[in-house]
């Protein structure tokens, strides 16, 4: 199963699990005394209060399997990891909170199926994309042409950084390292010129402007940046 694959099933199993703590709400009532000198409906002394109840122990157990996927998915900063942690520990009554995670939920799972996770540092270097052009293939195919390439760019340059630092040279810019690895011999003059191609790719991307590429470009790039892993990367 690829990377991709293994988080939406995970998004499908939390979505599953999200349905049965659903499914475990029990309403349960209470009778209370009115405060002294209050009274309700009727001259009534005492009223009935309702109240929604889900399985806390596997509402805990969700929270906790959400926050880890979504930790692989944004920096610990982002607003939906802040949110969805802030709900769960601080709205009301477990019901209440669950509503409200549930909703931040939804919100990443949809984003991630629909290519809209943009924070490409991130997810390529998080453990549970075990390949990270598979990502970029996914954006492709879910019309992100522009995230695909950036993601593609980042495995490129991670790529070439192994390489300067396998071979003790200099550069930290993907095309000072590019230039460092030819210069060394590393790599051909056709290779060198191909990764010039590549990264003029990534930084339009990387740049806000996608009319400079296609669709085409970016599958050539993502296809021949898997060739020079294999060929380069032991």
């Amino acid at each position: 199963m690829k990377a991709v694959e293994r988080v939406q099933k995970r998004f499908d199993e939390l979505a599953e699990m999200a349905d049965r703590i659903e499914t475990s709400m029990a309403i349960h009532k209470t009778t209370v005394p009115y405060e002294e000198g209050w009274r309700g409906p009727g001259g009534r002394t005492t009223k009935d209060i309702v109240e929604y109840r889900i399985d806390s122990s596997m509402f805990l157990e969700w929270q906790a399997s959400v926050l880890s996927l979504l930790g692989r998915l944004y920096p610990p900063e982002h607003t939906t990891i802040r949110r969805f942690d802030e709900i769960c520990r601080t709205r009301g009554t477990p019901h209440s909170a669950f509503k409200g995670a549930r909703a931040y939920f939804q919100s990443a799972k949809s984003d991630f199926e629909g290519g809209y996770l943009f924070d490409v540092r991130n997810l390529v270097h998080a453990e549970v994309f075990s390949d990270e052009l598979d990502l970029g293939a996914h954006y492709l195919k879910n019309n992100g042409k522009t995230a695909a390439a950036v993601v593609a760019g980042v495995v490129l340059e991670t790529a070439l950084r192994k390489l300067v630092t396998d071979n003790a040279l200099s550069g930290s810019m993907l095309n000072g390292m590019n230039q460092s690895l030819r210069d060394a011999n590393v790599y051909s003059q056709i290779v060198w010129r191909q990764i010039q191609a590549w990264a003029d790719i990534r930084n339009a991307a990387a740049h806000g402007s996608p009319d400079d590429f296609e669709d085409k470009d970016v599958t050539r790039m993502i296809d021949g940046i898997r060739d020079f892993v294999a060929n380069h990367i032991s």
